[in-house]
């Protein structure tokens, strides 16, 4: 018998073709079964290396969309292996939606400044160590006061300052003296506190009772090393020389203890017991200006104080005053 001459033999169905060179080893993104890819070079889709604020790099496909210009990735992208974060208004959206744990849903890294810590210069001081001060005299203490002791400085104030014909102060607080506004003032220079601008509101008390404030306050105090003063008495307390003490108290504080280098203070023309008080305790007169209280312009002394002409006249303890020095500026 002859040999068998066989034909060629059938493709079978599961045979693997032979892949052209020109063609990608795997079908791009897009392309329907049997059509050739696209070429890379049509389509631009943003890939999750791309940096922020450059334009995104383009892969193969375009998923059947047209052709557009390719976006820019949201500024929240801070690192090159982090995938690509909502546009920023989606973000903002997202943020607003809560667990019930009232965590944001995003990570931290894609909060936004709302979630954020908030700067030093904005976070609440906690100035609890400024009620630990205490400045005497041989007659009266100085101190913060409590809630009560608040009020009962308002009833000094409202049982009379002043004769109602005249005016001591460079602002007519007194002529519209209302018990909200009154406490509101104190409370405001608590919950206002920086190391950059304070104002201590001492309280004065003779025996355990309140006859009057003395303050001193300074702005940048840090640079400038400087501190104004304001006081007053409740009008049965006036002209024993309560008013010297506690402004001596305070100037012992601010030299001697803040490091203060010069104190400044004012008096209207005709408030000669504010006057006499800067002079007995050896300020000079730097120059004049004008306020209006009521509308009329007075003219107004000013005083200055340098920390090398201080001599305190009395002795002033102080105390309580170390942890809260950082409050102050003066660390």
């Amino acid at each position: 018998m002859g040999a068998r001459r066989r034909g060629p033999r059938p493709e079978r169905r599961d045979a693997r073709r032979v892949r052209s060179p020109d063609v990608p080893a795997r079908i791009a993104a897009g392309a329907a079964p049997g059509e050739e890819p696209r070429l890379w070079r049509d389509a631009r889709v943003p890939l999750p290396h791309a940096r922020a604020g450059r334009d995104a790099r383009p892969v193969q496909g375009n998923c059947g969309r047209p052709r557009t210009e390719a976006a820019r990735l949201s500024r929240l992208v801070r690192h090159a292996d982090v995938p690509p974060v909502p546009a920023p208004a989606d973000v903002a959206e997202a943020a607003r939606r809560r667990r019930l744990d009232d965590v944001a849903l995003l990570p931290p890294r894609y909060r936004r400044a709302e979630h954020a810590r908030q700067p030093a210069a904005t976070r609440p001081v906690n100035i609890e160590p400024l009620w630990e001060i205490r400045l005497r005299t041989p007659r009266v203490e100085l101190r913060l006061p409590t809630a009560d002791e608040l009020e009962a400085l308002y009833d000094v104030a409202a049982a009379g300052i002043h004769p109602p014909e005249e005016m001591p102060f460079g602002v007519a607080w007194t002529d519209d003296l209302r018990h909200d506004a009154f406490v509101q003032f104190h409370q405001d220079a608590w919950r206002d506190w920086s190391p950059t601008k304070w104002d201590c509101r001492f309280v004065t008390f003779l025996d355990g009772e309140v006859i009057g404030m003395q303050d001193v306050g300074a702005e940048a105090f840090a640079e400038r090393r400087e501190v104004g003063t304001g006081s007053w008495l409740g009008q049965d307390f006036q002209g024993r020389g309560y008013g010297t003490e506690q402004r001596a108290a305070v100037l012992e504080f601010a030299f001697r203890v803040l490091g203060a280098r010069v104190a400044i203070s004012g008096a209207l023309i005709h408030n000669v017991p504010s006057q006499r008080i800067s002079e007995k305790l050896g300020y000079r007169v730097t120059g004049m200006g004008e306020l209006s209280p009521r509308g009329e312009p007075i003219p107004h002394y000013e005083y200055r104080i340098e920390h090398t002409q201080w001599n305190c006249p009395i002795a002033v303890e102080i105390e309580g005053v170390e942890p809260a020095l950082p409050l102050f500026g003066a660390a």
